[in-house]
């Protein structure tokens, strides 16, 4: 699956990651098409879904509890499939096309991917938006 998302962020232009956002959406729709765009989803929900999804992408999340509040969860990613062998980060894109699937997949929630926000780590933050 990394060299199918390689091929295709290799054909967006280097900067569109809101192109790249929409790919992933529409791949997030047609993975679930039953889903429903006003779904309203309670934030712990949403976390659990969002982290369940991360694992299965191989992002190996981790909850950063310093971080959460009544409104916001915070994850940080301490696994990336993209990463090359020697430590290539992933083009902005590709952390787009993936920021665009999760955040179809949780209703009202906001997904927002955090790329290299840390040492050695990515973070996924999700909050309420309504």
């Amino acid at each position: 699956m990394s060299t199918l998302v390689e091929v295709l962020a290799s054909t967006l232009a280097s900067g569109d990651t809101d192109t790249a956002k929409d790919l992933g959406r529409q791949w997030a729709d047609r993975v679930n098409p039953r889903r429903h765009g006003n779904l309203r989803v309670d934030l712990d929900t949403a976390a659990s879904h969002t982290a369940q999804t991360l694992r299965e992408m191989g992002f190996d999340p981790v909850q950063r509890p310093e971080c959460s509040n009544a409104r916001v969860r915070e994850f940080g990613l301490h696994a990336c499939p993209f990463v090359a062998e020697r430590g290539a980060r992933p083009a902005p894109i590709v952390c787009a096309l993936h920021e665009g699937f999760l955040d179809q997949g949780v209703g009202d929630v906001k997904v927002e991917l955090l790329p290299h926000d840390r040492p050695g780590e990515c973070g996924a933050r999700l909050s309420k938006t309504g």
